[in-house]
């Protein structure tokens, strides 16, 4: 029978992926010259720690840096819509790009908040300026005041300070688009100025500042930036009401105008759109989802008329089984809810499921569903197509009202979910690197290998080879200390291969290794005669599970056990235990869920 065999979204297949659009849909890598996000790319996601870069996620390759740990600003994990933004301090923080090239038409969206109080007179939020000549292309800044808004093309400079419509301060979707001398800035879906710059944009590489200036003077910004995205052209104005919907659910920031979404609160999660204003300013093709979903040919597009989805982030890793209409097996677990503003007739709906394994495409169906409860749904297996080599269904045709739910289906009663993988992490010791990973099931899962990255992109060398299972149905848990990893920033991923060969690539984590011993784990008597092992300082949770191994001044193991729930004075090793050793010099290792401490003691 046929079988369609879910390989867990935190994996990747090897095979061909379609090329990349930009954000929102809009665009691809070739137009979209760089999208920075706070919840990607970012060499620390722990909460309150400096980042030393911060990669660029339009597959150009403009990664920002700060080898400098003073100004290196902070990650934080909970910030705009509980959703990670870079924290900059308005004193030193700032990342540098050393080349970057801009076009004289240009597009710019950045998605900030601005702490008033630890502004500068004058901060810079982004800026491409070495102030030699010939002078560089553009800078965004506040001028002289915490709430005078500037934004610079070369020599020309242009202001909108004359009333609170373009205040900086608190949360802003920032817009500027450049056409020719033409320049429209907004805020908030609300376009403020139209001004014009005779500035014609030089093309040359430039360095490129986030959060102060190029040439280290003291307009630093004082805020938090979630996320900046760049075109290389201007776009149109339907394209800019998508791009702002798709910031404005992100971080659930209200729209002055053009708001077209209105599932924000449980589908605002990756929305993109397909929408027009008029004859030549229109967007017809959109992949929302992070390329997962693709809505394009509309039938009846008029002027006005926008279709836009978003989807509720539900796991990729999950599949349905209990809420299906009768016929089909399962769905995904994750859905997509549409906003139709006017009725842009039938369009063509497309999944990219690389990270499937199809053996036919008739298992395929799209569910349609206007209340969210899909055992009463509508399925479509009419005017479907299926490409075999690029894994792209699409269904032709497709009528969707305002408010509709979808998501993709199989009829398969045989559908297997081979390996789910649940997490892959990785943190410093202060000395090494620890990685875990666990998965909830295997099936036919030959092995993991464990390779390492200097720079998270190209590189990675193999560094363990881990044995999988054949059918395990229950979290297993792996580990690994990359004792190699002594100081710097290393990146990993995983490698998973089933029993035909076929491999699967996970997402890439970093682990910053400063070199430095962690928190001190401090055990008493030290020595110790003839009595009980105890601890005084404690790095681990107090509810956490720990492993603690002994071993001889040879490294060799000579006693391990497992504690669970460890606090102050607890017994590490009893009076028996201890008085059962040689004189000699010994060490304890304890292995938590993400951390690894040694220590030594001496027995007298």
């Amino acid at each position: 029978m046929k079988k369609l065999v879910l390989i867990v979204v935190l994996f990747y297949s090897t095979k061909q992926l379609f090329a990349q659009f930009g954000p929102a849909g809009v665009g691809s890598s070739v137009t979209n010259k760089l999208w920075l996000r706070g919840d990607a790319g970012t060499s620390s996601s722990v909460n309150l720690t400096k980042i030393n870069k911060w990669r660029d996620q339009s597959n150009n390759g403009f990664n920002f840096n700060q080898t400098v740990v003073s100004p290196q600003p902070l990650f934080i994990s909970s910030g705009l819509n509980g959703k990670p933004v870079i924290r900059f301090d308005g004193i030193d923080d700032k990342l540098i790009l050393n080349d970057f090239i801009s076009t004289n038409d240009q597009s710019i969206f950045l998605v900030s908040t601005n702490f008033a109080a630890a502004q500068n007179s004058s901060a810079t939020i982004l800026d491409i300026d070495q102030q030699t000549l010939p002078r560089a292309n553009w800078s965004i800044e506040q001028n002289g005041a915490v709430n005078d808004f500037r934004f610079l093309y070369t020599d020309n400079a242009f202001n909108d300070n004359a009333s609170n419509n373009f205040l900086l301060t608190g949360n802003n979707i920032t817009s500027i688009i450049k056409e020719g001398i033409a320049v429209t800035v907004g805020k908030n879906g609300i376009n403020t100025s139209n001004v014009t710059s005779n500035s014609v944009i030089n093309k040359q590489n430039r360095p490129f500042a986030l959060g102060g200036t190029v040439i280290n003077d003291a307009r630093n910004f004082g805020g938090d930036i979630a996320e900046v995205i760049i075109y290389s052209i201007a776009v149109n104005s339907a394209q800019k009401i998508i791009i702002e919907n798709y910031l404005a659910s992100k971080y659930a920031m209200v729209l002055g105008a053009n708001d077209k979404y209105a599932f924000d609160a449980v589908h605002g999660n990756q929305v993109a759109g397909i929408g027009r204003e008029n004859p030549t300013s229109l967007q017809l093709d959109s992949k929302g989802g992070f390329n997962l979903v693709r809505v394009n040919n509309p039938s009846n597009l008029d002027d006005g008329e926008y279709l836009m989805f978003g989807n509720d982030n539900a796991s990729l890793s999950i599949l349905e089984f209990a809420e299906v209409p009768p016929g089909i097996n399962n769905r995904l677990k994750r859905v997509w809810r549409f906003d139709q503003n006017g009725d842009v007739g039938t369009v063509s709906i497309s999944f990219y499921l690389s990270t499937f394994t199809i053996n036919s495409e008739t298992q395929l169906e799209l569910l349609i569903d206007d209340d969210g409860n899909f055992v009463n749904a509508s399925r479509i297996s009419t005017n479907r197509s299926y490409d075999p080599a690029t894994q792209v269904v699409t269904f032709n045709n497709v009528t969707v009202a305002d408010g509709d739910y979808i998501t993709v289906a199989s009829n398969d009663e045989n559908t297997v979910l081979p390996v789910e993988l649940i997490s892959l992490t990785g943190k410093s010791t202060g000395v090494s690197a620890l990685l875990n990973w666990s998965t909830a099931k295997e099936v036919n899962n030959n092995y993991f290998a464990l390779e390492r990255s200097e720079n998270g992109i190209d590189g990675f060398k193999e560094i363990g080879i881990f044995k999988g299972e054949k059918a395990s149905y229950q979290i297993k848990n792996y580990s690994h200390e990359d004792k190699d990893a002594k100081e710097g920033t290393f990146y990993y991923r995983l490698i998973q291969v089933d029993g035909n060969g076929f491999k699967r690539i996970s997402k890439v984590v970093a682990v910053l290794v400063d070199g430095k011993n962690p928190e001190i784990l401090i055990i008493y008597p030290n020595p110790v005669t003839n009595s009980a092992l105890k601890l005084v300082s404690i790095p681990f949770d107090d509810r956490e599970t720990v492993v603690v191994e002994l071993l001889d001044l040879n490294g060799k193991l000579v006693y391990t056990k497992t504690i669970t729930g460890i606090n102050a004075d607890t017994e590490i090793l009893n009076t028996t235990e201890t008085s059962g050793l040689a004189k000699n010099l010994y060490y304890l290792k304890f292995t938590g869920k993400s951390t690894v401490y040694h220590t030594g003691f001496v027995v007298q």
